[in-house]
């Protein structure tokens, strides 16, 4: 199979499908850009649905898309409209590959995610959540730092180190690109089973720190 290298240093398949982003074209076109974070489509090039931050199946599973998350400058914003730019290609594809699977599991239990993990699938979990991880900050470039408007206009995700995300970006695109990956690459994963109550809320989402 033939491979073209752009002169950003990134990569192209045969069919101008990019198989790897260099850190100047994952900055400009995923993080600046509105392209879609997967495969990097402009705008306008391919139907967009965009994707949830956090997987439809999560806030559906738990009566979330009314309900709000906690910004990291105090700000809420709904399940619901938690979203980033997607193709609807990709978007279907992430369905099929990690989003039915990952969804089948959790919803069978702690039990049966350590088991998952214990007979080699990590890497397929650490993808799922290797992806949350990457989409929420890329939201973070739509909102203000500051709620009073008379003070700049600058967004949360001006804070990140964007190129600190290019490592990520890379291992969850593995679904899309057939990227063979050793479980070192990854480090190491666990699942714990949480304590419930009855009066508990049964989903709770604690953001990740911001990349600097």
């Amino acid at each position: 199979m033939a491979w073209h290298k752009t002169s950003d240093g990134s990569f192209l398949d045969h069919s101008g499908n990019v198989l790897f982003f260099s850190k100047d074209r994952f900055v400009n076109d995923i993080c600046f850009g509105r392209c879609c974070f997967i495969c990097g489509a402009q705008p306008g090039s391919k139907v967009f649905n965009d994707e949830h931050v956090i997987p439809e199946w999560v806030p559906r599973k738990f009566n979330l898309f009314d309900r709000t998350i906690t910004l990291p400058n105090g700000g809420i914003v709904k399940y619901g409209r938690f979203k980033v730019p997607c193709c609807q290609d990709c978007n279907s594809l992430m369905g099929r590959q990690i989003e039915e699977r990952i969804s089948k599991v959790v919803n069978a239990g702690p039990e049966a995610v350590q088991k998952h993990i214990a007979e080699g699938n990590g890497l397929e979990l650490f993808v799922w959540l290797g992806l949350i991880f990457l989409k929420v900050h890329l939201k973070d470039r739509e909102f203000q730092i500051h709620h009073d408007l008379r003070k700049p206009d600058d967004k949360i995700g001006d804070l990140y180190d964007w190129q600190a995300l290019h490592h990520m970006h890379c291992l969850v695109r593995c679904f899309v690109n057939g990227a063979s990956l050793e479980k070192e690459v990854f480090g190491s994963l666990g699942a714990f089973a949480a304590k419930t109550e009855a009066w508990r809320e049964q989903f709770d989402y604690r953001r990740p720190d911001h990349a600097s």
